[in-house]
């Protein structure tokens, strides 16, 4: 998955239907947004925008939270419910 497919996935919050067309570059050539959606089509500019500042956050707060699960582990402390859906068993 690359970096605009994430951006989407993370735009559209899983209420989204659309297809996206690539060009030979690897970029995107069209997003084919489907009507009765509830969020407008996102610009490139959004796309940008998201890739460059809300991705990077969205895998620093998974990383923190997997951190925070590991050191209450550790000390035999209680974990929360996102906590302890980080653990792969």
């Amino acid at each position: 998955m690359n970096e605009y497919e994430e951006a989407l996935i993370f735009y559209a919050e899983g209420n989204n239907s659309y297809a996206v067309a690539y060009s030979e570059d690897g970029g995107i050539d069209r997003i084919d947004w489907e009507d009765g959606n509830p969020k407008p089509k996102p610009t490139m500019e959004q796309l940008d925008s998201i890739i460059a500042n809300d991705l990077p956050a969205q895998k620093q707060a998974k990383i923190n939270l997997k951190e925070s699960a590991r050191a209450k582990l550790m000390a035999g402390e209680p974990l929360t419910e996102e906590e302890a859906s980080t653990i792969v068993l």
